[in-house]
């Protein structure tokens, strides 16, 4: 299988180089095996009522992988993914943070 980028796009912030997020997620989609491998609907649910399906990147049944290019408020981007996932069956999810030169793996 050959995998060509579509898109190419790159920002500058005060001299500093990097790409869309939107290319990592492809990428990161391709290398753990694909769409149809990392893409799936999860249950959004509230007091156990499932409200509807969300489309998430799994990297397996119990951990969501999110990516991001926040670069203030990282604190209240964290509660957001935080109360996302307390609203589905998931057990944690893995945070990748693209903060201008500065890359952040964290697990929430």
């Amino acid at each position: 299988m050959t995998y060509c980028l579509t898109r190419f796009t790159l920002f500058s912030v005060t001299g500093v180089h990097f790409l869309a997020v939107e290319l990592y997620q492809e990428a990161l989609v391709h290398f753990l095996g694909g769409a149809e491998k990392v893409i799936h609907p999860v249950d959004v649910l509230s007091d156990g009522v499932v409200l509807g399906k969300q489309k998430l990147r799994l990297l397996d049944t119990q951990t969501a992988l999110h990516v991001s290019a926040a670069s203030a408020r990282l604190g209240t981007y964290r509660k957001h993914v935080e109360r996302l996932l307390n609203h589905t069956p998931l057990c944690a999810a893995q945070w990748i943070n693209f903060d201008k030169h500065t890359v952040t793996c964290t697990t929430i």
